[in-house]
């Protein structure tokens, strides 16, 4: 094979004193390596040629062999070798192994084209296929050897590589090719060694688990194989691998993983030219535990409520399991367990966790191979303290206006409540507050105000897991002395207006009679100082009337 060391021995144990040894590389008709013994002189000459020969060359100093290392196809060839005048000739070729799946084809390349190119199959040296360009003759001889090769040889004229179709198993076995210039007296020769293998199984895994245990017992095998090798993997690393030469023969391995393992899993079977994986799915097989686990049930467990206490009560409990852990953890943390191995048991786990308390917790019901979670909802099960909590009132508690007082008295009130807190609040500043633990229970709670305060105030009820909110608005419910009289005045400046009205009429009558009056008084009773006669004389707005 290429890279190996090839020795062509003289069949000498020694030496004479008078021998002169030289090798020839025929090919080329140039001596690569001599030694003369009179001279004393021992030579390679190992850059000949372009130098293929270069640190390869070996000479024997005792029997004159001579050894190439580190062979390629370039060293293929006939060899001569001279003693004394006395030839011995050499052939050095390379086997090219190569290696088919049965069913596809197979190209035997021909790096070197002459005149007569022959291919020949097995020990009988059966001529198959064959270009003489000097005869104008291309052919293939498809129907020897009872016909195996019959519609399956192709031959590419122009390199004369051979193809073989649809190979199978009758096909294996060493083809020669001889390349050489008509008359054909010394061609060269390269020899391929072809061998079929069979189609390869997918290789199949099994559960071989009896009972239930933390591990799971698998199987991976194959039937019908030869020339193969089974193995399992941890990913990219062996764990394990069987080998077998024989032909027709069943293969298993066995394996033990974790039920609760991670990591990647494979079969494979191969053989030196194809290969066939399964990949393990854990889950699919490492079952035999037990059945299908029940989703764990979250229930709260507080008989009363207390007003001092800001917990909740809760407990996780799964019916009818076995082989099981049940757990309750906070985020990814565990903060407490408990596993029975009994069969058809009951489990339950408790767990106290503050109202207010804003981290997740789940219980997880779990054996070996699987697992069943329940999320908590705190705000669904904690809520034992009060049912929804009604928004506080806030009224005002002013019952009469005052001009000496500048405050406003408001009462904030919740009805029907218990465990509950009741507080004033300016901004985020507690002002005051009260509680009440009695069921169905009034609460109420006083504050003072200044009219004209432009802080904001609010009112809040709670107990340990929720409150409401009530906003005081101080101009609504805050009104000053001035403001609450201002439609009495109006009633009053009307009242007097209408008085000032009746009045002026009045004496505005009262004129009109008087002057009357006055005019009547007036009327001039005259004597005429001509006639004696005595004239009345009326005056009236508009004329004058005499009687």
């Amino acid at each position: 094979m290429e890279g190996e060391s090839v020795s062509m021995n003289t069949n000498l144990t020694k030496m004479k004193d008078d021998d002169v040894i030289q090798w020839w590389f025929e090919n080329k008709n140039i001596v690569i390596a001599e030694i003369n013994v009179t001279a004393n002189r021992i030579t390679v000459y190992d850059d000949v040629h372009v130098g293929r020969f270069r640190d390869r060359l070996k000479l024997d100093n005792q029997t004159g062999s001579l050894t190439i290392t580190n062979t390629t196809t370039e060293h293929d060839g006939y060899y001569k070798l001279l003693i004394n005048r006395v030839r011995k000739n050499f052939y050095l070729t390379f086997i090219d192994e190569i290696s088919v799946t049965e069913g596809e084809s197979v190209t035997l390349n021909s790096e070197e084209s002459d005149e007569v190119i022959l291919w020949k199959f097995g020990n009988d040296n059966t001529l198959i296929a064959e270009i003489n360009v000097t005869a104008h003759r291309i052919a293939v001889y498809d129907d020897v050897l009872d016909g195996r090769f019959r519609d399956r040889l192709k031959l590419d004229k122009q390199t004369g590589s051979l193809t073989i179709t649809n190979t199978t198993t009758e096909h294996a076995g060493h083809y020669k090719k001889l390349t050489g210039p008509a008359p054909f007296s010394s061609p060269l020769l390269n020899i391929f060694s072809v061998s079929f293998y069979a189609r390869l199984p997918v290789p199949v895994i099994s559960s071989n688990s009896s009972q239930c245990s933390s591990s799971c017992s698998l199987v991976c095998s194959a039937v019908n194989v030869s020339h193969v090798t089974l193995s399992w993997y941890k990913g990219n690393s062996l764990l394990s691998s069987i080998s077998v030469s024989d032909l027709s023969i069943s293969l298993s391995l066995p394996l033990e993983v974790e039920y609760q393992d991670k990591n990647t899993y494979s079969c494979v079977l191969n053989n030196p030219i194809s290969n066939q994986t399964q990949h393990l799915d854990i889950t699919h097989l490492c079952h035999t535990c037990s059945a299908r686990l029940p989703v764990p049930v979250i229930s709260s467990n507080s008989s009363q409520c207390s007003s001092s206490s800001s917990s909740c009560s809760l407990v996780c409990s799964a019916v009818n399991v076995s082989h099981v852990t049940l757990s309750w953890y906070k985020g990814n943390s565990l903060l407490s367990s408990i596993s029975v191995s009994d069969l058809s048991i009951s489990l339950s786990l408790p767990l106290e966790v503050e109202y207010q308390d804003k981290n997740t917790y789940s219980c997880v019901l779990n054996n070996p191979i699987s697992n069943q979670t329940q999320h908590l909802d705190i705000t669904h099960l904690c809520h034992t303290f009060s049912a929804h909590l009604p928004v506080p009132v806030i009224s005002s508690n002013s019952s009469q206006c005052s001009s000496s007082s500048s405050s406003c008295s408001l009462v904030c009130s919740a009805v029907n409540v218990s465990h509950v807190t009741l507080s004033w609040y300016k901004g985020n500043s507690l002002l005051s507050s009260i509680s009440v633990s009695d069921l169905s229970s009034t609460v109420s709670l006083h504050l003072e105000v200044e009219y004209q305060d432009k802080n904001t105030y609010s009112c809040v009820l709670n107990n340990p897991i929720s409150n409401q909110t009530q906003h005081l608005d101080i101009t609504h419910l805050c009104h000053t002395c001035s403001e609450q009289t201002t439609p009495y005045t109006v009633l009053i400046s009307v009242g007097s207006l209408l008085i000032v009205a009746v009045i002026l009429m009045f004496w505005i009558c009262r004129k009109r009679k008087d002057a009357g009056q006055t005019q009547k008084d007036e009327t001039n009773v005259t004597l005429n100082k001509y006639t004696g006669q005595r004239t009345v004389s009326v005056s009236y707005p508009f004329s004058t009337k005499a009687v």
